[in-house]
Protein backbone atom coordinates (compact mmCIF):
# COMPACT_ATOMS: atom_id res chain seq x y z
CA UNK A 1 0.00 0.00 0.00
CA UNK A 2 2.43 2.30 0.94
CA UNK A 3 4.55 1.16 -1.77
CA UNK A 4 1.64 1.93 -4.44
CA UNK A 5 1.00 5.33 -3.04
CA UNK A 6 4.37 6.64 -2.32
CA UNK A 7 6.51 5.37 -6.35
CA UNK A 8 3.25 5.27 -8.21
CA UNK A 9 3.65 2.85 -10.94
CA UNK A 10 7.15 3.30 -11.47
CA UNK A 11 7.95 2.00 -7.63
CA UNK A 12 5.71 -0.63 -8.20
CA UNK A 13 7.65 -2.45 -11.51
CA UNK A 14 10.97 -2.29 -8.94
CA UNK A 15 12.19 -5.59 -9.46
CA UNK A 16 13.40 -7.71 -12.87
CA UNK A 17 10.65 -9.10 -14.29
CA UNK A 18 8.28 -11.04 -13.94
CA UNK A 19 8.45 -10.62 -9.76
CA UNK A 20 8.60 -7.02 -8.94
CA UNK A 21 8.60 -5.61 -5.31
CA UNK A 22 5.05 -5.29 -5.01
CA UNK A 23 4.62 -8.95 -5.35
CA UNK A 24 7.13 -9.68 -3.08
CA UNK A 25 5.92 -7.01 -0.50
CA UNK A 26 2.50 -8.91 -0.91
CA UNK A 27 3.95 -12.69 -0.51
CA UNK A 28 5.50 -11.18 2.66
CA UNK A 29 2.94 -8.96 4.42
CA UNK A 30 0.66 -12.90 3.64
CA UNK A 31 3.52 -14.90 5.42
CA UNK A 32 3.69 -12.74 8.19
CA UNK A 33 -0.30 -12.53 8.69
CA UNK A 34 -0.07 -16.61 8.50
CA UNK A 35 2.60 -16.85 11.04
CA UNK A 36 1.16 -14.86 13.65
CA UNK A 37 -1.75 -17.19 13.16
CA UNK A 38 -0.04 -20.53 13.31
CA UNK A 39 1.99 -18.88 15.88
CA UNK A 40 -0.52 -17.96 17.90
CA UNK A 41 1.44 -14.71 18.86
CA UNK A 42 -0.19 -11.13 18.70
CA UNK A 43 -3.47 -10.04 19.13
CA UNK A 44 -6.38 -12.31 18.17
CA UNK A 45 -9.21 -10.41 16.05
CA UNK A 46 -11.70 -9.04 17.82
CA UNK A 47 -14.26 -10.29 15.52
CA UNK A 48 -15.16 -12.36 12.54
CA UNK A 49 -15.31 -11.72 8.99
CA UNK A 50 -18.39 -9.54 8.42
CA UNK A 51 -20.45 -9.84 5.13
CA UNK A 52 -18.34 -6.94 3.39
CA UNK A 53 -15.48 -9.55 3.85
CA UNK A 54 -17.41 -12.62 2.76
CA UNK A 55 -17.85 -10.71 -0.94
CA UNK A 56 -14.23 -9.95 -1.16
CA UNK A 57 -13.39 -13.63 -0.41
CA UNK A 58 -15.84 -14.59 -2.96
CA UNK A 59 -14.56 -12.10 -5.66
CA UNK A 60 -10.94 -13.80 -4.89
CA UNK A 61 -12.23 -17.40 -4.99
CA UNK A 62 -14.22 -16.67 -7.99
CA UNK A 63 -11.45 -15.02 -10.14
CA UNK A 64 -8.77 -17.31 -8.82
CA UNK A 65 -11.30 -20.66 -10.20
CA UNK A 66 -11.76 -19.32 -13.15
CA UNK A 67 -7.55 -19.61 -13.68
CA UNK A 68 -7.36 -22.95 -11.95
CA UNK A 69 -10.37 -24.34 -14.24
CA UNK A 70 -9.74 -22.35 -17.21
CA UNK A 71 -7.35 -23.58 -20.06
CA UNK A 72 -4.35 -21.53 -20.13
CA UNK A 73 -2.46 -20.94 -17.58
CA UNK A 74 0.73 -18.84 -19.20
CA UNK A 75 2.35 -16.22 -17.95
CA UNK A 76 0.09 -14.41 -19.90
CA UNK A 77 -2.84 -15.74 -18.43
CA UNK A 78 -1.34 -15.33 -15.11
CA UNK A 79 -0.98 -11.92 -15.82
CA UNK A 80 -4.44 -11.22 -16.85
CA UNK A 81 -5.50 -12.83 -13.33
CA UNK A 82 -3.30 -11.05 -11.36
CA UNK A 83 -5.45 -7.42 -11.02
CA UNK A 84 -8.05 -9.29 -9.51
CA UNK A 85 -5.99 -11.98 -7.65
CA UNK A 86 -4.69 -8.63 -5.35
CA UNK A 87 -8.50 -8.83 -3.78
CA UNK A 88 -6.83 -11.46 -1.15
CA UNK A 89 -4.93 -8.56 0.03
CA UNK A 90 -8.26 -6.83 1.37
CA UNK A 91 -8.67 -10.22 3.48
CA UNK A 92 -5.28 -9.38 4.80
CA UNK A 93 -5.25 -5.97 5.49
CA UNK A 94 -9.02 -6.14 7.24
CA UNK A 95 -7.57 -9.48 9.30
CA UNK A 96 -4.59 -6.89 10.11
CA UNK A 97 -6.75 -4.26 11.60
CA UNK A 98 -8.77 -6.45 13.59
CA UNK A 99 -6.17 -7.99 15.38
CA UNK A 100 -4.49 -4.51 16.05
CA UNK A 101 -4.38 -2.28 18.48
CA UNK A 102 -4.56 2.28 18.51
CA UNK A 103 -1.07 2.24 18.20
CA UNK A 104 -0.80 -0.52 15.22
CA UNK A 105 -2.73 2.12 13.72
CA UNK A 106 -1.69 5.06 14.36
CA UNK A 107 1.36 4.13 13.12
CA UNK A 108 0.35 2.66 9.95
CA UNK A 109 -1.25 6.18 9.20
CA UNK A 110 2.23 7.78 10.13
CA UNK A 111 3.74 5.51 7.65
CA UNK A 112 0.90 6.06 4.84
CA UNK A 113 0.89 9.80 5.47
CA UNK A 114 4.37 9.92 5.00
CA UNK A 115 4.16 7.86 1.64
CA UNK A 116 1.75 10.60 0.57
CA UNK A 117 3.89 13.74 1.08
CA UNK A 118 7.05 11.18 -0.46
CA UNK A 119 4.74 11.58 -3.55
CA UNK A 120 4.20 14.93 -3.31
CA UNK A 121 7.63 15.75 -3.46
CA UNK A 122 8.76 13.88 -6.42
CA UNK A 123 6.21 14.55 -7.95
CA UNK A 124 6.92 18.23 -7.88
CA UNK A 125 10.29 17.67 -8.41
CA UNK A 126 9.48 15.69 -11.89
CA UNK A 127 6.78 18.54 -12.90
CA UNK A 128 9.28 21.63 -11.90
CA UNK A 129 11.94 19.96 -14.50
CA UNK A 130 10.58 19.30 -17.91
CA UNK A 131 12.26 15.93 -19.16
CA UNK A 132 13.80 14.98 -15.95
CA UNK A 133 12.79 11.39 -16.31
CA UNK A 134 14.58 11.24 -19.74
CA UNK A 135 17.65 11.73 -17.88
CA UNK A 136 17.03 8.95 -15.27
CA UNK A 137 17.78 5.40 -16.07
CA UNK A 138 15.01 2.65 -17.21
CA UNK A 139 14.07 0.44 -14.50
CA UNK A 140 14.92 -3.20 -14.92
CA UNK A 141 12.05 -4.84 -17.14
CA UNK A 142 11.58 -1.46 -19.64
CA UNK A 143 8.41 -1.21 -17.92
CA UNK A 144 8.94 2.35 -16.83
CA UNK A 145 11.63 5.35 -15.67
CA UNK A 146 12.56 6.54 -12.66
CA UNK A 147 10.13 9.30 -11.37
CA UNK A 148 8.13 8.92 -14.34
CA UNK A 149 4.89 10.64 -14.05
CA UNK A 150 1.47 8.79 -14.64
CA UNK A 151 -0.72 11.40 -14.72
CA UNK A 152 -4.30 9.94 -14.06
CA UNK A 153 -3.35 7.84 -10.80
CA UNK A 154 -0.55 10.61 -9.80
CA UNK A 155 -3.19 12.76 -10.01
CA UNK A 156 -5.58 11.29 -7.94
CA UNK A 157 -3.34 10.33 -5.51
CA UNK A 158 -2.66 14.46 -5.52
CA UNK A 159 -6.38 14.37 -4.47
CA UNK A 160 -6.04 12.15 -1.84
CA UNK A 161 -2.99 13.85 -0.18
CA UNK A 162 -5.31 16.93 -0.75
CA UNK A 163 -8.45 15.81 1.01
CA UNK A 164 -6.29 15.07 3.88
CA UNK A 165 -4.33 18.96 4.36
CA UNK A 166 -8.38 20.16 3.48
CA UNK A 167 -9.33 17.61 6.81
CA UNK A 168 -6.16 18.72 9.00
CA UNK A 169 -6.43 22.69 7.88
CA UNK A 170 -10.40 22.56 9.19
CA UNK A 171 -8.94 21.12 12.15
CA UNK A 172 -6.65 23.37 12.44
CA UNK A 173 -3.86 20.81 12.49
CA UNK A 174 -0.75 21.51 10.20
CA UNK A 175 0.38 25.57 9.72
CA UNK A 176 0.74 24.56 5.90
CA UNK A 177 -1.87 22.33 5.23
CA UNK A 178 -4.06 24.86 3.61
CA UNK A 179 -0.88 25.33 1.43
CA UNK A 180 -0.36 21.90 0.85
CA UNK A 181 -4.20 21.31 -0.64
CA UNK A 182 -3.91 24.47 -3.24
CA UNK A 183 -0.41 22.86 -4.65
CA UNK A 184 -1.76 19.49 -4.99
CA UNK A 185 -5.06 20.41 -6.63
CA UNK A 186 -2.80 22.85 -9.02
CA UNK A 187 -0.66 20.14 -9.25
CA UNK A 188 -3.60 17.41 -10.25
CA UNK A 189 -5.18 20.44 -12.62
CA UNK A 190 -1.98 20.96 -14.64
CA UNK A 191 -2.21 17.16 -15.73
CA UNK A 192 -3.24 16.21 -18.73
CA UNK A 193 -5.26 13.48 -17.36
CA UNK A 194 -9.41 14.61 -17.11
CA UNK A 195 -9.70 11.00 -15.07
CA UNK A 196 -7.41 12.24 -12.51
CA UNK A 197 -8.54 15.64 -12.62
CA UNK A 198 -11.86 14.18 -11.92
CA UNK A 199 -10.71 11.67 -9.42
CA UNK A 200 -9.31 14.51 -7.37
CA UNK A 201 -12.08 16.32 -7.35
CA UNK A 202 -14.33 13.76 -6.02
CA UNK A 203 -11.66 13.37 -3.72
CA UNK A 204 -12.09 16.53 -2.13
CA UNK A 205 -16.11 16.85 -2.41
CA UNK A 206 -16.19 13.10 -0.44
CA UNK A 207 -13.89 14.84 2.26
CA UNK A 208 -16.04 17.63 2.50
CA UNK A 209 -19.35 15.83 2.52
CA UNK A 210 -18.16 13.17 5.55
CA UNK A 211 -16.76 15.64 7.17
CA UNK A 212 -19.75 18.03 6.91
CA UNK A 213 -21.86 15.25 8.56
CA UNK A 214 -20.03 15.15 12.07
CA UNK A 215 -19.33 19.14 11.84
CA UNK A 216 -23.38 19.06 11.90
CA UNK A 217 -24.25 16.30 14.68
CA UNK A 218 -21.69 18.71 16.49
CA UNK A 219 -23.56 21.96 15.61
CA UNK A 220 -20.25 23.49 14.85
CA UNK A 221 -19.33 24.63 11.49
CA UNK A 222 -15.86 27.00 11.66
CA UNK A 223 -14.84 29.58 9.94
CA UNK A 224 -11.95 27.47 8.31
CA UNK A 225 -14.68 25.16 6.48
CA UNK A 226 -16.50 27.95 5.39
CA UNK A 227 -13.27 29.46 3.87
CA UNK A 228 -12.44 26.06 2.08
CA UNK A 229 -15.64 26.25 0.73
CA UNK A 230 -15.28 29.76 -0.46
CA UNK A 231 -12.24 28.26 -2.41
CA UNK A 232 -13.30 25.58 -3.79
CA UNK A 233 -16.28 27.37 -5.41
CA UNK A 234 -13.20 29.71 -6.83
CA UNK A 235 -11.66 26.74 -7.74
CA UNK A 236 -14.56 25.10 -9.85
CA UNK A 237 -15.19 28.25 -11.64
CA UNK A 238 -11.52 28.09 -12.81
CA UNK A 239 -11.73 24.22 -13.76
CA UNK A 240 -12.75 24.53 -17.71
CA UNK A 241 -9.70 26.72 -17.91
CA UNK A 242 -7.44 23.57 -17.10
CA UNK A 243 -5.90 21.78 -19.50
CA UNK A 244 -7.81 18.41 -18.24
CA UNK A 245 -10.52 20.60 -16.89
CA UNK A 246 -11.45 21.53 -21.02
CA UNK A 247 -11.27 17.85 -22.19
CA UNK A 248 -13.19 16.91 -19.24
CA UNK A 249 -16.00 19.31 -19.32
CA UNK A 250 -16.34 18.49 -22.99
CA UNK A 251 -15.91 14.97 -22.90
CA UNK A 252 -19.66 15.10 -20.54
CA UNK A 253 -21.27 17.73 -23.18
CA UNK A 254 -21.08 20.29 -20.05
CA UNK A 255 -19.20 22.51 -22.24
CA UNK A 256 -19.09 23.89 -26.01
CA UNK A 257 -16.27 21.93 -27.80
CA UNK A 258 -14.51 25.28 -28.66
CA UNK A 259 -10.75 24.57 -28.21
CA UNK A 260 -8.62 21.84 -29.33
CA UNK A 261 -8.45 19.91 -26.14
CA UNK A 262 -11.61 19.88 -25.82
CA UNK A 263 -12.26 17.80 -29.72
CA UNK A 264 -9.91 15.31 -28.42
CA UNK A 265 -11.41 14.81 -25.33
CA UNK A 266 -14.80 14.37 -27.29
CA UNK A 267 -13.17 12.29 -29.95
CA UNK A 268 -11.48 10.06 -27.19
CA UNK A 269 -14.77 9.21 -25.48
CA UNK A 270 -16.49 8.44 -28.57
CA UNK A 271 -13.87 6.26 -29.19
CA UNK A 272 -13.54 4.86 -25.68
CA UNK A 273 -17.50 4.36 -25.61
CA UNK A 274 -17.15 2.48 -29.53
CA UNK A 275 -14.55 0.00 -28.23
CA UNK A 276 -16.53 -0.96 -24.81
CA UNK A 277 -19.93 -1.58 -27.18
CA UNK A 278 -17.48 -3.97 -29.52
CA UNK A 279 -16.21 -5.70 -26.18
CA UNK A 280 -19.51 -6.53 -24.80
CA UNK A 281 -21.02 -7.53 -28.36
CA UNK A 282 -17.63 -10.32 -28.59
CA UNK A 283 -18.63 -11.44 -25.19
CA UNK A 284 -22.44 -11.62 -25.98
CA UNK A 285 -21.59 -13.57 -29.20
CA UNK A 286 -18.31 -15.89 -28.85
CA UNK A 287 -18.50 -16.62 -25.11
CA UNK A 288 -21.12 -16.84 -22.23
CA UNK A 289 -22.14 -13.87 -20.61
CA UNK A 290 -22.61 -15.47 -16.87
CA UNK A 291 -18.98 -16.32 -16.91
CA UNK A 292 -16.71 -14.33 -19.45
CA UNK A 293 -14.02 -15.48 -21.93
CA UNK A 294 -11.28 -16.33 -18.93
CA UNK A 295 -7.90 -15.46 -19.47
CA UNK A 296 -5.49 -15.27 -21.59
CA UNK A 297 -7.47 -14.41 -24.51
CA UNK A 298 -6.81 -10.72 -25.66
CA UNK A 299 -10.49 -10.01 -26.05
CA UNK A 300 -9.54 -6.10 -26.91
CA UNK A 301 -7.62 -7.55 -30.08
CA UNK A 302 -10.12 -10.32 -30.97
CA UNK A 303 -12.97 -7.58 -31.04
CA UNK A 304 -11.47 -5.22 -32.99
CA UNK A 305 -12.10 -2.69 -29.89
CA UNK A 306 -8.43 -2.01 -29.99
CA UNK A 307 -8.91 -0.20 -33.67
CA UNK A 308 -10.82 2.37 -31.69
CA UNK A 309 -8.21 2.67 -28.59
CA UNK A 310 -4.71 3.05 -29.63
CA UNK A 311 -4.66 0.91 -32.59
CA UNK A 312 -2.35 -1.13 -31.43
CA UNK A 313 -3.23 -4.84 -31.02
CA UNK A 314 -1.39 -6.00 -28.20
CA UNK A 315 -3.53 -3.61 -26.16
CA UNK A 316 -5.66 -5.65 -23.17
CA UNK A 317 -7.56 -3.68 -21.83
CA UNK A 318 -10.66 -1.80 -23.16
CA UNK A 319 -10.00 1.10 -20.64
CA UNK A 320 -12.72 0.77 -17.85
CA UNK A 321 -12.74 -1.83 -15.51
CA UNK A 322 -16.33 -2.71 -15.18
CA UNK A 323 -16.61 -3.73 -19.06
CA UNK A 324 -12.86 -5.18 -18.72
CA UNK A 325 -14.49 -7.47 -15.70
CA UNK A 326 -17.31 -7.93 -17.50
CA UNK A 327 -15.22 -9.68 -20.59
CA UNK A 328 -12.87 -11.50 -18.21
CA UNK A 329 -15.35 -12.75 -15.32
CA UNK A 330 -18.40 -12.64 -16.83
CA UNK A 331 -22.02 -11.11 -14.80
CA UNK A 332 -20.95 -13.27 -11.69
CA UNK A 333 -17.50 -11.21 -11.64
CA UNK A 334 -19.44 -8.26 -11.96
CA UNK A 335 -21.95 -8.37 -9.54
CA UNK A 336 -19.23 -9.80 -6.91
CA UNK A 337 -17.29 -6.74 -7.30
CA UNK A 338 -20.48 -4.76 -6.93
CA UNK A 339 -21.22 -6.20 -3.91
CA UNK A 340 -17.94 -5.52 -2.45
CA UNK A 341 -18.19 -1.94 -3.00
CA UNK A 342 -21.67 -1.34 -2.00
CA UNK A 343 -20.30 -3.02 1.22
CA UNK A 344 -17.89 -0.45 1.70
CA UNK A 345 -19.73 2.36 1.11
CA UNK A 346 -22.05 1.05 3.64
CA UNK A 347 -19.06 0.76 6.37
CA UNK A 348 -18.01 4.44 5.24
CA UNK A 349 -21.33 5.42 6.23
CA UNK A 350 -21.46 3.43 9.13
CA UNK A 351 -18.02 4.65 10.30
CA UNK A 352 -18.56 8.33 9.02
CA UNK A 353 -18.27 9.51 12.33
CA UNK A 354 -14.01 8.97 13.23
CA UNK A 355 -13.45 9.79 9.46
CA UNK A 356 -13.11 13.39 10.08
CA UNK A 357 -10.39 12.79 12.85
CA UNK A 358 -8.40 9.38 12.07
CA UNK A 359 -6.12 9.57 9.55
CA UNK A 360 -6.38 5.86 8.69
CA UNK A 361 -9.79 5.54 7.83
CA UNK A 362 -9.85 8.73 5.82
CA UNK A 363 -6.82 7.82 3.87
CA UNK A 364 -8.72 4.03 3.38
CA UNK A 365 -12.31 5.86 2.08
CA UNK A 366 -10.49 8.49 -0.45
CA UNK A 367 -7.87 6.31 -2.75
CA UNK A 368 -10.40 3.16 -3.58
CA UNK A 369 -12.32 5.99 -4.70
CA UNK A 370 -9.85 8.06 -6.60
CA UNK A 371 -8.55 4.66 -8.19
CA UNK A 372 -11.93 3.50 -8.96
CA UNK A 373 -12.92 6.96 -10.74
CA UNK A 374 -9.78 6.68 -13.00
CA UNK A 375 -10.41 3.25 -13.43
CA UNK A 376 -13.31 4.01 -15.54
CA UNK A 377 -11.56 5.63 -17.90
CA UNK A 378 -8.15 3.81 -17.65
CA UNK A 379 -6.42 1.31 -17.06
CA UNK A 380 -5.02 2.45 -12.80
CA UNK A 381 -6.82 -0.82 -11.43
CA UNK A 382 -5.72 -3.73 -13.35
CA UNK A 383 -2.13 -2.67 -12.37
CA UNK A 384 -0.26 -3.70 -9.48
CA UNK A 385 0.00 -0.01 -8.38
CA UNK A 386 -3.77 0.50 -8.17
CA UNK A 387 -4.99 -2.76 -7.55
CA UNK A 388 -2.97 -3.41 -4.41
CA UNK A 389 -4.10 0.30 -2.48
CA UNK A 390 -7.90 -0.26 -3.90
CA UNK A 391 -8.50 -3.82 -2.01
CA UNK A 392 -6.06 -3.44 1.02
CA UNK A 393 -8.17 0.08 2.04
CA UNK A 394 -11.39 -1.66 1.02
CA UNK A 395 -10.10 -4.34 3.84
CA UNK A 396 -9.90 -1.46 6.21
CA UNK A 397 -13.19 -0.13 5.71
CA UNK A 398 -14.89 -3.31 5.81
CA UNK A 399 -13.26 -4.89 8.79
CA UNK A 400 -13.64 -0.92 10.44
CA UNK A 401 -17.31 -0.21 9.89
CA UNK A 402 -19.08 -3.45 9.74
CA UNK A 403 -20.86 -3.95 12.67
CA UNK A 404 -21.53 -1.75 15.71
CA UNK A 405 -19.70 0.14 17.29
CA UNK A 406 -16.97 -2.16 15.04
CA UNK A 407 -13.57 0.49 14.61
CA UNK A 408 -14.54 2.98 17.51
CA UNK A 409 -14.19 0.42 19.83
CA UNK A 410 -10.65 -0.69 21.32
CA UNK A 411 -11.78 -3.23 23.98
CA UNK A 412 -8.81 -4.66 25.36
CA UNK A 413 -8.11 -7.81 23.79
CA UNK A 414 -7.04 -11.04 26.05
CA UNK A 415 -3.25 -12.45 25.77
CA UNK A 416 -1.70 -15.06 27.43
CA UNK A 417 0.92 -13.60 29.97
CA UNK A 418 4.35 -15.61 31.00
CA UNK A 419 2.75 -17.71 33.92
CA UNK A 420 -0.36 -18.83 31.49
CA UNK A 421 -2.75 -16.47 33.79
CA UNK A 422 -5.39 -14.10 31.84
CA UNK A 423 -4.14 -10.72 31.04
CA UNK A 424 -6.15 -7.44 29.21
CA UNK A 425 -4.48 -4.92 27.61
CA UNK A 426 -5.99 -0.89 28.03
CA UNK A 427 -6.26 0.92 24.54
CA UNK A 428 -3.43 3.50 25.55
CA UNK A 429 -1.16 2.51 28.22
CA UNK A 430 1.60 -0.05 28.47
CA UNK A 431 1.17 -1.81 31.40
CA UNK A 432 -1.10 -4.56 31.54
CA UNK A 433 -3.75 -4.67 34.11
CA UNK A 434 -4.74 -8.27 35.64
CA UNK A 435 -8.37 -9.44 36.56
CA UNK A 436 -9.54 -8.15 40.72
CA UNK A 437 -8.18 -10.99 42.28
CA UNK A 438 -4.55 -11.08 40.92
CA UNK A 439 -2.28 -8.19 41.10
CA UNK A 440 -0.68 -5.92 38.19
CA UNK A 441 1.87 -7.18 35.93
CA UNK A 442 4.02 -4.54 33.87
CA UNK A 443 4.92 -5.91 30.10
CA UNK A 444 6.85 -3.58 27.46
CA UNK A 445 4.28 -2.27 24.72
CA UNK A 446 5.07 -3.14 21.43
CA UNK A 447 4.31 -0.76 18.27
CA UNK A 448 4.06 -2.59 14.86
CA UNK A 449 2.69 -1.81 11.43
CA UNK A 450 -0.51 -3.46 9.72
CA UNK A 451 1.24 -4.64 6.33
CA UNK A 452 1.24 -1.99 4.02
CA UNK A 453 2.82 -3.62 1.47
Amino acid sequence: MALGVGLSRWGSYLGVQPVFLTDVLVAAGAGHCAAVRLTGRGRRPARGFGLGEVAVGLFALYAMAQFVLGGDHSLLALRDFAPYGYAWVGLLSGWALRASGPAQRAATARLLVIALYVHLVWVVVATAVPGLTTWLPMLPGGRARLLELRPDFDAAMLGVTASLSLVRFMRGDGRFAGLIAILCLGLAAGMPSRAGLLAACICCVLTLVLTGAAARRQGVVSDRRLLVFAVALCGAALLPMTRAGSKLFASFGLVETSSELGAVGVATMSAREKAWQAVIQYVADTHTRVFGSGYGINFVAESGAYIYLSGVSLVRSPHNYLIGLYARLGLVGVVLFLLVVAAAVRAVVRARSAIGSDDLLLIATIVPAAILTTAMMGVVLESPFGAVPFFWCLGILLAAGWDRPGYETDRPETVSAVAGSTVAVPATTSTVAVPATTSTVAVPATTTLLPTF
